[in-house]
């Protein structure tokens, strides 16, 4: 959140990369998944109901035990705890004219503040709103976000010409600072900061600050793995793609293709997308350990697609978000489209165990069974965010919780205020309201 109303992204990147993210306008959905990567499908067509559900009053079931959802760097990971009963007001801290705001699902919550000829970089505790932490960075701020579900990080974008300067969001050390051009965070791994500037990319020790390598390439977190990812070859059409050895940054293995292709590594497999014209679009898999091809299988109707897990034998292909883009589930042993729905922007979650689809559209929600899509629809306002088992809307002044499970209303806030931006943490959710600057950010929690 911010107060130039930026959102991170479910999905995100060159595609619609599939992550695990923060809260977005519902309506700007249609052009991405996002995360983020973070569960929804077809929202007409695969047996998605053609009329909006009633409204239901709250139920009464317990929220779920755990939850995770599938991340495009991380792969799965824990989703933030839905409180069983409507969270209370815990604390309120000024935005000040200017000044950025970021939230993580994790419970991150930054202030970056013009400061002088400078900006304060501040960690706000989530359940006191007190200052865990505070740093300064070059210059007024222009853009905070918080990279990494496991060990997550801190960017801040500064001044003209642009500055980034990285913290450790556990207690705020740098832990990288340089002009824009010099490169800016492309990932954020337990150990290792991925820094990359055009062509290259740099593998920062996160303990010792140390560059451990250094590639004249692009590198890329996905699945848990490190890809050389779509270096580009615009006088040939062509772009080269594979795994890289986290050690050194070197290609275990690369492959030439076409242009316009995603790449990721699920389920033991590397998996290419390609966005062909006039078509059919691909989907080819790899052995991640030498390229050997395991299959390649023509599946239409995806563009620049992201790929996650529905299962050990299953993988989910979402579009892009164009018109006339859809979502596919597709055998893992050889590529079989095994159900298709008509809409795009999906990714999988896991509840108590059990995995589903999720699936956004403009002002749409749906709960897709992922073994045939079948799915259900209900209507949002505004934004949603998704956290562990239910979404959060916004509506008017207040804020509802909608059970992922049964897509009924499971609690409600009033009197929230005008929300501007609005993230899903770790029983609750961090609100910025206010109709215009200065605004204020809010934390409820239960």
């Amino acid at each position: 959140m911010s107060g130039n109303s930026r959102y991170s992204d479910y999905c995100h990147s060159r595609g619609p990369a599939c992550g695990y993210g923060r809260g977005v306008p519902v309506a700007s959905l249609a052009r991405r998944i996002v995360a983020t990567g973070a569960v929804a499908l077809a929202l007409a067509g695969c047996g998605a109901n053609s009329t909006d559900p009633a409204p239901a009053p709250p139920t009464a079931g317990p929220p779920p035990a755990s939850a995770q959802v599938w991340s495009r760097e991380e792969g799965f990971v824990d989703a933030p705890r839905v409180p069983a009963a409507e969270p209370v007001k815990h604390w309120a801290a000024d935005v000040p004219v200017g000044a950025e705001t970021a939230v993580s699902a994790t419970g991150v919550v930054v202030r970056a503040v013009p400061d002088g000829d400078g900006t304060r970089v501040e960690r706000l505790d989530l359940a006191t709103g007190a200052v865990a932490w505070q740093g300064t960075a070059p210059g007024a701020p222009s853009q905070v976000t918080i990279s990494g579900a496991a060990a997550p990080v801190v960017v801040v974008e500064t001044g003209d010409p642009r500055t980034v300067t990285v913290f450790d969001a556990a207690d705020g050390r740098v832990l990288w600072q340089a002009p824009e051009d010099e490169g800016g965070l492309a990932d954020a791994l337990p150990d290792l900061l991925l820094v990359r500037a055009i062509s290259r990319t740099t593998a920062i020790d996160r303990a010792t600050g140390v560059r451990r390598w250094q590639v004249p390439y692009d590198v890329t977190a996905r699945g848990g793995g490190l890809v050389v990812d779509g270096q580009a070859d615009s006088a040939t059409l062509s772009s080269v793609d594979g795994v890289a050895d986290p050690a050194t940054g070197q290609p275990l293995w690369t492959q030439t293709n076409p242009l316009f292709t995603d790449v990721t590594i699920v389920g033991g497999l590397f998996v290419r997308t390609a966005d062909v014209e006039p078509g059919p679009d691909t989907v080819t898999a790899f052995d991640p350990a030498t390229g050997v091809q395991r299959w390649t299988a023509a599946v239409d109707g995806i563009g620049r697609a992201s790929v996650a897990p529905l299962a050990d034998d299953t993988l989910l292909i979402a579009g892009g978000g164009g018109p006339g883009l859809g979502t596919v589930a597709v055998s893992a042993t050889d590529g079989r489209v095994l159900w298709r729905a008509d809409r795009p922007l999906a990714t999988v979650l896991r509840l108590d165990g059990r995995t589903s689809v999720v699936q956004y559209d403009s002002y749409r929600v749906g709960i897709a069974d992922a073994r045939t899509g079948e799915v259900r629809t209900a209507t949002t306002t505004g934004f949603a965010d998704i956290a562990g088992g239910a979404f959060y809307t916004p509506d008017d002044q207040d804020v509802t919780a909608t059970d992922l499970r049964d897509l009924a209303p499971r609690w409600r806030v009033a009197g929230v205020g005008d929300v501007y931006g609005m993230d899903a943490v770790p029983g609750g959710f961090v609100a910025v309201v206010g109709s215009a600057e200065p605004r204020s950010l809010v934390a409820y929690t239960g």
